[in-house]
């Protein structure tokens, strides 16, 4: 008898559970860094970085790109062996510079990034409580093959966003 009334207890809980609405949304946190004031200012300043060491990588290759030439011209044994040292060491300079770049692109990235992740998603988590999701997944992540549009929050998390941090 103890186990009857067990069992319909257990059947009515897990009744109503299933009975209770699901709600699913899904966010693009690429479309929310996109979009977002502080993301665009973060993606700006990365942008700036990347392109001032890329013009600083062409500098050095255009020097790098001369000294071949100059290796192609006839010149006295003395000059051929300074400016072929000098092109070893300019080619090791671009070597270093370009891993060195690297490392500061990533750094200040994670610099960045990981703040502005952790500012953003108390406020996700907030939006999903207020408005009832049962479940918000990542779409960047792998294993969303797809979704109806109709239920990305990425529009709305963008505008929370925008209004909570400046």
């Amino acid at each position: 008898m103890k186990k009857k009334v067990f069992m319909l207890v257990m059947v009515a809980v897990f009744g109503l559970t299933l009975l209770a609405e699901v709600k699913i949304g899904v966010v693009n946190p690429a479309y929310v860094l996109e979009n977002t004031n502080k993301g665009k200012r973060i993606l700006e300043e990365l942008k700036e970085l990347t392109e001032g060491k890329q013009k600083q990588m062409n500098r050095l290759q255009n020097e790098i790109k001369n000294l071949r030439e100059d290796l192609q011209k006839p010149l006295n044994e003395a000059t051929k062996e300074e400016k072929s040292i000098l092109l070893q060491k300019k080619q090791t300079e671009l070597q270093r510079f370009v891993k060195d770049s690297q490392s500061e692109i990533q750094m200040r990235q994670q610099r960045s990034m990981v703040p502005y992740q952790q500012e953003i998603m108390p406020l996700i988590q907030e939006y999903c409580e207020k408005n009832n999701f049962t479940l918000v997944l990542d779409v960047s992540g792998a294993g969303v093959a797809y979704f109806d549009e109709a239920i990305d929050i990425s529009p709305d998390i963008v505008k929370l966003v925008n209004e909570k941090i400046k």
